[in-house]
């Protein structure tokens, strides 16, 4: 007989074989999924926009360890509801292959992984944890189809953007399509400064943040489409200030440098903008009179 501190730990022995049958089950799904799993990581490597999806999956294992207390007194009920779930996944993948759609594929690769946590673990884990696997929505790249169109309207704002702070900083700027003439000196805002590459960043950083942060779930969800505005001023500042680097350097090594540091640069300053948003939601929020008292009480005792 197992000792009572090891009974009482935050795993207990039935939830423990199912995780060991889950694992089971997930690495024979690695070789049936093969094809999609290598197709995603190319696009991870290749993409500058989505290679931030590569730490999704680490990032909710870390959300998942840190909440481990917790899921070990989840009871755990097998759904057969999972089954359903799956075939529909299946359906989904089968339909991605026969229309050549990559993106449906990659989708039923989540949508399986979710059944299989609901075959398994039952409707009380799966509600439990549901933010976390929303979140691994974030480890897929767009639609080719939805990239499109989007990215021309992203690089028109980038530019006007980039424009206007130019003009606020009081030089003369003409713009010419996506072409910024600073006192003579060309700046192309191409495709890849459209700033999807930091929309696409900040939402995976701004998810962490409100799956770990304790608070209420409308202010979380602030949190999250946050990362839009957020995306758009911090790319916004990166081409200002690109341009004027443009205008000061002569070597194209040194201008080619200061453009990747300051698209590194931005990831500090997204995260110092999340906490500064955290920290005024919680001195603008009037807390109920009950919860302050009681917090009152709290600190007497």
């Amino acid at each position: 007989r197992l000792p009572k501190s090891a009974e009482e730990g935050p795993f207990s022995r039935p939830l423990l074989i199912w995780v060991g049958a889950a694992v089971l089950v997930m690495c024979f799904l690695a070789g049936y999924w093969e094809p999609t799993i290598r197709d995603l990581w190319r696009i991870w490597m290749r993409s500058d926009e989505f290679s931030s999806g590569l730490l999704v999956p680490f990032l909710a294992g870390y959300v998942l360890w840190s909440q481990r207390s917790g899921l070990g007194k989840v009871k755990i009920q097998p759904c057969m509801w999972g089954i359903g779930a799956f075939v529909l996944a299946q359906a989904v993948r089968f339909l991605g292959l026969w229309l050549w759609l990559g993106s449906a594929e990659r989708l039923s690769l989540i949508l399986t992984f979710i059944a299989i946590v609901l075959l398994l673990f039952g409707w009380r884990l799966v509600w439990r944890i549901g933010p976390v696997l929303l979140y691994l929505f974030f480890m897929l790249p767009l639609p080719n189809r939805v990239q499109g169109w989007i990215t021309l309207p992203l690089q028109r704002w980038a530019t006007t953007s980039a424009v206007f702070g130019l003009e606020m900083l009081g030089y003369d700027v003409v713009r010419e399509g996506n072409v910024i003439n600073l006192n003579g000196t060309m700046v192309a805002v191409a495709e890849a400064c459209n700033g999807l590459r930091m929309l696409t960043a900040f939402f995976v950083i701004s998810g962490l943040v409100a799956l770990l942060v304790n608070r209420k779930w409308w202010e979380k969800l602030i949190i999250l489409v946050s990362s839009i505005p957020i995306a758009f001023m911090c790319n916004t500042l990166r081409l200002t200030m690109t341009a004027i680097a443009f205008t000061r350097l002569n070597t194209e090594q040194w201008e080619k440098a200061f453009h990747d540091f300051g698209g590194l640069a931005m990831m500090p300053l997204a995260l110092g903008l999340i906490v500064l948003e955290l920290w005024l939601l919680s001195n603008l929020v009037i807390r109920p009179a009950d919860e302050v008292r009681t917090e009152v009480v709290g600190r007497r005792g």
